[in-house]
């Protein structure tokens, strides 16, 4: 995982790399690329930590109940924002987006489904957030992006 060298904020490369980490000891293979140095974030750290959390944390629960489980962690800096991609194989009976993101929706028992609703109001709280959420040829892929300025 050495390309997460070039995550410098050390509250973001913290939950990236534990994460991750736990991905790796689920046996999850792990492919990460983040190819320029992300040394600050326009928006404030904690809640940058927080959509990543919620992120990688639906990754690993996801690919820890399928076979030959992959998840795809990048971070790209463009010219006027930072882009995060997290995509994880997933189950071909997934079911469609806007059932997962309902506030009560989980399919992990009682007292769980808020982690993609809660996904969604952090970014609704920041006007320079865009996530852009979908499912395709046994991906679910997020694309969260950060516009600067």
């Amino acid at each position: 995982m050495s390309p997460i060298r070039n995550l410098e904020v050390k509250e973001i490369k913290s939950i990236v790399l534990s994460k991750l980490y736990l991905a790796h000891e689920k046996g999850i293979e792990i492919d990460v690329n983040v190819p320029q140095k992300l040394d600050s974030f326009p928006v404030p750290s904690v809640m940058l930590v927080r959509m990543l959390g919620i992120i990688l944390d639906n990754a690993v629960e996801e690919s820890s109940i399928i076979d030959k489980p992959k998840i795809l962690f990048a971070g790209l800096r463009q010219e006027e924002a930072i882009t995060f991609i997290i995509a994880n194989k997933c189950r071909s009976d997934i079911p469609d987006l806007h059932v997962l993101k309902k506030k009560s929706y989980s399919s992990k028992g009682k007292e769980r489904g808020i982690g993609l609703s809660n996904l969604d109001e952090l970014v609704q709280l920041n006007k320079n957030v865009y996530l852009d959420t979908k499912i395709e040829e046994g991906q679910f892929i997020q694309i969260l992006t950060i516009w600067e300025g």
